[in-house]
């Protein structure tokens, strides 16, 4: 008997993916644009980087299709690899770093005496709430979603609306893309179809999960947000507050009125759109950056993105030549260091959540499943939880999952509701995945911090103490990053032919973290600002939204909007009576 090898199996998985694609009924209404999407899923744009895995995956879609779909999938294919390759760039692209195997294997391979990543217990950051940690990846989602518009490109011209901006096209989907043609994402209203079901702990008694067909499928633009059902609770949140919006009859007839009455289902939707996006940017600039970064850094980036050519910043629009019409033109692209490095959310991982009253739920059961798991407190302290169940996406959201906001998100800093610190540790709970949580093609590489390593030496972006550099930064000493692990075998793994001492850039924001911010609540010089460029350049760079300075938000009156506020909105204002939940699937279904 042949065994496969590794690529084969890559390459198997992708083929699978592909055909599970073409037979997904929730996505046969969207264009076939967001098939790929859907077939991207974890990687985004990542996917379409390797032309092996994209060949694959477009010979299963093709098969038993028309010449014309044919024609028009290679099509795809060749726009979307165009799109990867020239949505990307690199701050630093003259020094791509290689992380030896020997490096990975120190840094990430599992066990208590092994790994020096691999965390059993729990170091709580009380100036991180948890909810923090899935808005993070949320808006990782948002930046990276690839919403092509490809199905209403005329002859060999491709619109492409891939925006490394913060638009939540992953919501919505593309700004080009006509929302009359999605009859089973809106109500007749311009409402979000969502299906409730009764749940006590929920606002006004009743939950929701969005709609799905048969398979369990989420009829969403972007099936990254279903990866696990915290950020799917995020996304749902979004989805609520557009819908309450549509439900206040002044405030929506206040918003049309400012847009100059447009009429239509769909007028009615982008103007709410454009609300909900606005709301959505002032929470990311005025409550999720000044958790993570420093204040001083951020004050700083805020200041220069409003200056004549963005001031001094490194990160900022840049002029190129589109792969497909051959025009300039000058568009924000995607460093690849801020996509490695925005993982350090994975440090904020708890291995276990509180999701109402004394509901502890485990983030990901062990790929070899057991009846216990240990989880740890903020005294160090184990306790037992179940371990039959985990916050897996995939699958329709229930009340025994669905989240009592005042607890999991509770007024006053609680450590048992908070994120873990920003350090060079990693929960134990992601160094064993099983297979139902890893959404790609590598599921033989069950480690996420591994494949957070592999992914960037596939990628060869640079290494900490270059990057650190290239902004001016004074770098780490080997003693800071060889903290507690100084020896002279070690000092060789990152010392490779004997040159420079170079350390993996995911690692070194971590560890900057801890050096730098009193153990780790908030990122160090070189991630607040590589996290600040990038970000706030993707709520200011080209921003088709109504935030500004003199911008108020229909929910507080003010320019400044919390997550709190639109928890608190969208409790305030339950469903209409009139709400139409999930239409019925497809005769046949």
């Amino acid at each position: 008997m042949t065994i496969p090898t590794p690529q084969d199996q890559m390459l198997n998985r992708a083929r699978d993916r592909a055909l599970r694609a073409r037979h997904v009924r929730a996505h046969d209404a969207l264009p076939l644009a967001s098939k790929m999407a859907l077939l991207a899923k974890h990687g985004g744009l990542y996917s379409f980087l390797d032309p092996a895995v994209v060949q694959t995956r477009l010979t299963a879609l093709m098969a038993d299709g028309t010449p014309e779909t044919q024609e028009r999938i290679s099509r795809i294919a060749a726009a979307a690899q165009a799109v990867a390759t020239s949505y990307f760039y690199k701050l630093v692209p003259e020094q791509p770093y290689a992380i030896t195997a020997e490096i990975m294997s120190f840094l990430t391979e599992p066990g208590r005496t092994n790994g020096v990543m691999y965390d059993t217990g729990e170091q709580p950051n009380m100036d991180i709430p948890a909810v923090f940690t899935f808005v993070g990846q949320f808006v990782d989602h948002d930046l990276t979603f690839n919403p092509m518009n490809l199905d209403m490109a005329e002859g060999d011209t491709v619109m492409d609306a891939a925006s490394p901006i913060i638009d939540l096209d992953n919501v919505y989907g593309p700004r080009t893309f006509p929302t009359t043609v999605h009859p089973s994402l809106f109500d007749d209203e311009g409402r979000f179809c969502l299906r409730p079901f009764p749940c006590p702990h929920a606002f006004d008694g009743t939950a929701y999960d969005v709609c799905r067909d048969e398979t369990d499928a989420a009829f969403i633009f972007d099936p990254r947000n279903d990866e696990n059902q915290l950020v799917l609770q995020v996304h749902l949140l979004i989805m609520r507050l557009h819908n309450a919006i549509i439900d206040n009859t002044p405030l929506l007839n206040q918003l049309l009125d400012r847009a100059g009455n447009p009429e239509g289902v769909q007028a009615r939707i982008e103007v709410v759109r454009r609300e909900v996006v606005a709301t959505w940017q002032s929470v990311l600039l005025n409550d999720y950056l000044p958790k993570i970064v420093d204040p001083v850094v951020l004050r700083w980036v805020i200041e220069q993105v409003h200056l004549p050519l963005h001031g001094a910043l490194k990160h900022k629009p840049r002029t190129y030549t589109d792969p497909v019409s051959g025009n300039t033109v000058t568009a924000v692209k995607m460093p690849h260091e801020f996509a490695i490095a925005f993982r350090m959310g994975h440090s904020m991982l708890r291995p276990a959540y509180e999701l109402y009253a004394d509901a502890i739920v485990v983030l990901f059961k062990d790929a070899q499943i057991s009846s216990k798991i240990v989880v740890y407190d903020e005294k160090g302290r184990p306790h037992d939880v179940s371990g039959a169940d985990d916050l897996r996406g995939g699958r329709s959201l229930t009340c025994e999952h669905a989240l009592d906001w005042d607890v999991f998100y509770p007024k006053e800093p609680d450590p048992e509701h908070s994120s873990m610190l920003i350090d060079h540790r990693i929960t134990a709970r992601v160094f064993n995945l099983p297979t139902s949580a890893i959404p790609d093609q590598f599921p033989f590489i069950s480690n996420l911090a591994h494949r957070n390593l592999l992914r960037s030496t596939e990628i060869g972006i640079t290494s900490g103490e270059e990057l650190a550099q290239f902004y001016c930064i004074d770098p780490l000493t080997p003693e800071q990053v060889l903290e507690g692990h100084d020896t002279e075998a070690v000092r060789c793994l990152f010392t490779a032919d004997g040159g420079e001492f170079k350390t993996p850039l995911w690692y070194y924001i971590l560890k900057e973290a801890e050096l730098m911010s009193a153990g780790g609540h908030r990122l160090g010089s070189l991630g607040s600002r590589l996290m600040a460029e990038v970000i706030v350049g993707a709520i200011f760079y080209a921003n088709e939204y109504a935030f500004k300075g003199t911008w108020a938000s229909a929910i507080t009156g003010e320019n400044v909007v919390m997550l709190r506020d639109i928890l608190q909105y969208v409790r305030d204002h339950p469903a209409a009576d009139d709400f139409r939940g999930c239409p019925d699937p497809p005769a046949g279904s």
